[in-house]
């Protein structure tokens, strides 16, 4: 894998947000810095940036509802470079050196990863990968884990467990760079699971599907009681679709537990609950399509008893560590998601060298050209868009990338469907055998779809995030255009202005006041990036202009117009998807790579 990309210390000139998050120093200041950071603790060695005290910003993509775009992003994080060399030394050639050895079609088949995988898994303490340093783990940030994600992503059963495992449990338990969220688990607990988390001893599963709870966790039967004398609870229910429960000794439960709503009322609440493995915890068979290695089963909890401390945060935080955990999985499924896309393009390209019709290779024909040109296209986005967002989450100032997540992950996960359709037609007959495992690729990729929340839902939660944010501040306005008569002047005149703007919007030749185009590579200004550029910026003008329509027009009934927060939410996600490729592009050529001209 070339990591090339994310190591160089070459910046554009404009670019404070890479300056400020990754502390790159100048030639002049290197001796200096040096110097420094020999006072430093040592975590502060390893990574600097989790040690800084850093201004908060504004969330990038619901800040794009108001039409304001945080031009930083455009310089394109990398990986610490100290981080990077550690993780090049210590962890890829392990990693490596031990998928190389794994048969996915094997996995598939006998519906089972290998013993000796999963234990050579723990003894490189990639199973508890994000465990802080503190308690024995490597202490992955989120830029890192996509680069496991990615040598991980040769077996989907694989990556599905270590995803799982680091993403849906331990960051719960200790959140480091890649989660905002408060350390729900308490010092007792974390000193109780977090060593045997990162030895291997103990292994993790997260526990929130139910056959009738779909994507509402308000819908969910499985219940936490207490007992008589207040010290235990008795989980009951039964999950369904738990990926690595075969293996897994300690569980994540979401459960409804009673409680007392904010007018002492009683009622149910969603909480988060430690459940360890033990005779009222019984396991069955779920047949699955896809990720048939990954050790799916459900899980039936018959009074489970389980003490109070097991609680996780308070019992009103459980909406809340699963939206968190289940950002931190989207991030790093995606990235998974663009080494299979890598892996499925490498077997195409090879097959229409190879493949010999009407007197010359099928490479050559424009059309197959066109094919594997838009597998590269969509390829190069999914993997941009992944180390994006795990780069505003590592820095530190931007602690609401959730919305970044939902976008990262259905951009990936469709495109993935899209580049098995795209290999399909040019490999043909080929395809259609199941010696050749392309059947497989569809399985896995179909099972992307809904895990990490479907793709339709999260658009919902895309558009509603997104005009609840928006509405805060047009709320006044919203109110005037809403009541005409309350306020005639005003109506009147906003109405005039709206139409002039209609007409001016709807121009190309609309007046560019961000300057996009300034924060890429000056010298691709005049190649190929400066109409894209200005592509983009046109966009994020617009689209507050819609969105403010869209407000005054449906008001308190927008939740029920779908088809409208369907349409925002995909022009969030491509809107998100030309940044990320834009910043790369950019990025790529100002540290000399080489072909960046063809990024």
């Amino acid at each position: 894998m070339n990591l090339t990309w994310r190591s160089s210390s070459i910046l554009p000139r404009t670019s404070r947000f890479y300056q400020k998050s990754f502390r790159v120093v100048s030639t002049e200041s290197r001796k200096e810095s040096a110097q420094q950071e020999q006072e430093v603790t040592h975590d502060q060695q390893r990574d600097p940036v989790l040690s800084e005290e850093k201004k908060a910003r504004a969330p990038f993509l619901k800040n794009l509802f108001l039409g304001r775009f945080d031009k930083d992003v455009l310089g394109f994080p990398e990986l610490n470079k100290a981080r990077q060399k550690n993780f090049n030394a210590a962890i890829a050639p392990a990693l490596k050196s031990l998928m190389d050895a794994v048969d996915p079609r094997r996995t598939d088949a006998e519906g089972t990863v290998p013993d000796s995988v999963l234990k050579e898994l723990k003894n490189q303490r990639i199973l508890g990968g994000t465990v802080s340093e503190d308690y024995g783990g490597l202490g992955l940030n989120a830029m890192e884990q996509c680069l496991v994600a990615e040598f991980t992503g040769s077996d989907a059963s694989v990556a599905g467990i270590v995803n799982a495992s680091n993403n849906m449990v331990i960051q719960v338990l200790f959140p480091n760079s890649i989660s905002a969220v408060n350390k729900y688990g308490s010092a007792e607990i974390k000193q109780k699971y977090l060593p045997r988390l990162a030895s291997g001893q103990l292994t993790a599963a997260w526990c929130l599907t139910e056959e009738t709870g779909g994507s509402d966790t308000t819908m969910l039967n499985a219940r936490a009681a207490k007992t008589l004398d207040g010290k235990f609870f008795d989980v009951t229910g039964k999950k369904i679709w738990v990926i690595n429960a075969e293996k897994a000794d300690l569980f994540l439960v979401f459960v409804r537990i009673q409680d007392k709503d904010e007018l002492h009322n009683p009622c149910d609440i969603t909480s988060a609950i430690l459940v360890e493995k033990s005779e009222a915890v019984a396991l069955s068979p779920c047949p699955s399509a896809g990720l048939r290695g990954a050790g799916i089963q459900n899980i039936t909890f018959n009074k489970a008893h389980v003490p109070v401390e097991h609680l996780l945060g308070d019992t009103l935080d459980g909406n809340e560590i699963a939206f968190e955990t289940l950002a931190n999985f989207r991030c790093a499924s995606a990235a998974q998601v663009a080494a299979t896309m890598r892996g499925l393009l490498t077997k195409t390209i090879r097959h229409c060298i190879d493949r010999m019709a009407f007197g010359q290779t099928v490479a050559d024909f424009d059309m197959v050209r066109e094919h594997l040109g838009k597998l590269a296209v969509w390829t190069y986005a999914v993997e941009s868009m992944a180390y994006l967002t795990a780069g505003m989450t590592d820095s530190g100032e931007y602690p609401d990338t959730q919305m970044e997540c939902a976008a990262t992950k259905v951009f990936s996960s469709e495109k993935m469907w899209s580049c098995l359709s795209e290999c399909l037609v040019l490999l043909g007959s080929k395809s259609c055998s199941p010696k050749e495992g392309y059947e497989q690729y569809l399985r896995d990729s179909y099972c992307h779809h809904h895990h990490g929340g479907a793709n339709d839902i999260l658009r919902l939660y895309i558009g509603l995030k997104g005009l609840e944010y928006a509405g805060k501040e047009m709320q006044a306005l919203v109110k005037v255009m809403r009541h005409p008569y309350d306020n005639p002047s005003i109506y009147m005149k906003k109405n005039f202005r709206g139409l002039w703007e209609s007409i001016r919007f709807n121009k190309d030749n609309i007046k560019l006041k961000m300057h996009l185009y300034g924060h890429i590579h000056p010298t691709l200004k005049h190649i190929s990036l400066q109409p894209e550029a200005e592509i983009l910026e046109r966009l994020v003008l617009r689209f507050p202009v819609v969105i403010e329509h869209v407000l005054i027009e449906h008001g308190a009934y927008i939740p029920q117009r779908q088809m409208l927060l369907r349409r925002m939410a995909d022009c969030i996600i491509y809107l998100h998807a030309l940044t990320a490729v834009l910043a790369r592009a950019s990025r790529s050529y100002c540290i000399g790579l080489r072909h960046a001209n063809v990024e």
